[in-house]
């Protein structure tokens, strides 16, 4: 009610200036007039405004108001219908923008994708963005992500080159997941030197010895030790194989785990003989072909080499086996200056 008379008010007002200028008094007479009259039309509008004014705009009051009385003091009559007229759509077009209805959505189905990692690189489009300092952030985590999908023979060399990486993030990420890996062979380790018991039965007791052997190859195979500690693993390997070989010393699996131990220190000759008592025990000779290949190529012994691959090539077809084969059916001479 009070915007309203506020209005009808200066729109009182501003008539009434405009009409002392067709009066006829007195120019100094009529100018006062005008002034007073036109003064009050602007007080009154602008207290009219500020009322419709938003709140965030109604502050300074002060100062507010005094730009209101300006805007419409300082230009008669085309001020104070600009104005109101000004104040009006801004006061009542909102209301009407507001009248429309908020739109009802279903609510989004929420899909557990954590289960269903697809893997969108391979070993060497992984080592290749991993390695790569320009590629995001984000990028780099998903492929570590897509580490955890590989075998750990193959990832844990890759992320402990990580833990060098200038990104923290990548860094705690490789670190965790190689402290995962180690901390669960390692707990099975725990609870199988627990299982040992020297009053145990022979079958119970060779069952754990050969257990813990194979665990603690697995840190040495996946990786996951260096230095002194893979030292001790291999060492805590063969002695666990060494007891369980005393047991049950015509088992082949055993000679074979004893021989890649062997190989791991460098003893070609020593490992060559275990791997043979295994073949002479039934291992299959087909599942050794690759390490004895290793080992012929480390004393240089290519002819052999060139054999085992030729064997090898007979049951293995895949890609990588195949291109092996290949090249070392080359003529001699320039396999041999390759490989030199």
């Amino acid at each position: 009610m009070l915007n309203a008379k506020l209005a009808t008010l200066a729109l009182s007002l501003e008539s009434g200036a405009l009409a002392t200028l067709f009066s006829d008094m007195p120019n100094q007479q009529v100018l006062l007039l005008f002034l007073l009259a036109h003064a009050g039309a602007s007080v009154c509008l602008a207290l009219f405004a500020w009322a419709l004014m938003p709140v965030q705009y109604q502050q300074p009051r002060r100062w507010a108001l005094l730009f209101l009385f300006s805007f419409s003091f300082f230009i008669p009559f085309m001020g104070l219908v600009g104005l109101f007229v000004g104040i009006l759509v801004a006061a009542y077009l909102p209301l009407i923008r507001r009248e429309k209805g908020f739109e009802t959505v279903a609510i989004p189905e929420y899909v557990n994708l954590s289960g269903n990692v697809k893997i969108r690189y391979d070993a060497g489009g992984i080592r290749a963005r991993l390695l790569d300092q320009n590629a995001s952030l984000e990028s780099r985590l998903k492929a570590m992500m897509a580490i955890q999908q590989m075998p750990s023979r193959l990832s844990s060399p890759l992320l402990r080159q990580m833990l060098t990486d200038p990104a923290d993030d990548i860094r705690l990420v490789a670190y965790g997941m190689l402290d995962q890996r180690e901390k669960a062979i390692n707990h099975k380790i725990t609870e199988e030197m627990a299982n040992l018991d020297d009053n145990a039965s022979p079958v119970a007791r060779q069952t754990s010895l050969r257990h813990l052997a194979e665990l603690y190859w697995e840190l040495v195979y996946q990786g996951l030790v260096q230095g002194d500690v893979r030292k001790h693993a291999i060492g805590q390997s063969m002695e666990y194989v060494a007891q369980s070989l005393e047991l049950t010393p015509d088992e082949p699996g055993l000679w074979v785990l004893q021989g890649k131990l062997i190989n791991e220190l460098g003893q070609i000759s020593a490992a060559g003989i275990a791997f043979q008592r295994a073949i002479d025990l039934g291992y299959p000779a087909i599942r050794l072909l690759p390490y004895q290949a290793e080992m012929a190529f480390v004393q240089r012994d290519f002819q052999r080499v060139r054999q085992l691959l030729s064997e090898m090539s007979a049951f293995d077809n895949s890609e990588k086996t195949q291109a092996l084969v290949k090249f070392w059916r080359m003529p001699e001479t320039k396999a041999d200056e390759s490989t030199t």
